[in-house]
């Protein structure tokens, strides 16, 4: 059995990755988007799917929290400040998309959320991977390491150099669509 609730935090993991990455790297290339109309086609792109894409990390977390109690306790006893900042990224990203379409003079104010919540969002998401790569201060099964015991330069390298290019790829278009001449901004970018 454990076989099994392995393979599908695994499965439920890499859905995460594979889809909201996407979402993500969109959201961090908005910036750079030439004209609103690239910006509405970049929105339009992840808009059918973006409610469905976090439901791949709550189902993630309820996996550790049911089947493995005590991985969950010690992840998050080690990640707790990361992950009050993903989830906020990820929650000031959610806002932003809804409320760009119903604001024109704040348009750009949510177009910045947009892209900041993302970067946030998948930086602290590298920073965890790194921290946990580089591994935890845990003795006799609890995490002894502080508030910022998961923090290290080699955390924030792949906070940076790892996690926020890797999702902006995903975004990023990897041909234009014939209609239009301006799609390869986003590959130039990467």
């Amino acid at each position: 059995m454990t076989i099994y609730w392995t393979c599908a935090l695994g499965l439920t993991i890499l859905l995460y990755v594979t889809l909201d990455g996407f979402d993500l790297g969109v959201g961090m290339l908005f910036p750079f988007a030439p004209d609103e109309m690239a910006r509405r086609r970049m929105l339009s792109s992840v808009s059918p799917v973006w409610d469905g894409n976090e439901t791949w990390l709550v189902l993630t977390a309820s996996i550790l929290f049911a089947i493995f109690p005590l991985v969950y306790a010690t992840l998050l006893s080690a990640f707790y400040l990361p992950l009050i900042v993903m989830l906020a990224g990820l929650i000031l990203r959610g806002v932003a998309f809804e409320f760009r379409y119903k604001s024109l003079c704040l348009r750009p104010m949510w177009d910045g959320c947009f892209a900041g919540g993302s970067f946030v969002a998948s930086f602290a998401q590298g920073m965890a991977v790194g921290a946990l790569v580089e591994g935890l201060d845990i003795h006799d099964g609890r995490y002894v390491g502080g508030p910022f015991g998961w923090f290290s330069p080699f955390a924030a390298l792949c906070g940076f150099a790892s996690a926020t290019p890797s999702w902006a790829l995903a975004g990023s278009p990897t041909r234009p669509p014939p209609t239009c001449r301006r799609g390869r901004f986003a590959c130039s970018l990467v």
